[in-house]
């Protein structure tokens, strides 16, 4: 069964390679039209929350780390205080 037969029911398909190329990109020309792009203004600001969240996440993390950091220091300088 060749693509023309299993094809039958639904869309003719081109037999010509350009021909199929162009059909095809027709048909994304198409569907790119039925989408309901995002407005630059809120593009913009959405950017600006995730850049946002972004650093304040990486500073948390920077901070733990300096905690954890401290935290672990202080540990081994009572334990080398306690065993000598």
């Amino acid at each position: 069964m060749n693509l023309t037969q299993k094809t039958a029911g639904t869309a003719r398909v081109p037999s010509h390679p350009i021909k199929r190329a162009y059909e095809y990109f027709e048909e994304i020309k198409t569907e790119f039209s039925k989408i309901q792009w995002t407005e630059g203004g809120e593009v913009l600001t959405l950017a600006k929350v995730v850049v946002a969240a972004t650093f304040l996440f990486g500073l948390s993390i920077y901070v733990a780390d300096v905690v954890i950091h401290r935290v672990l220091m202080s540990l081994d300088a009572i334990f080398k205080w306690v065993v000598g």
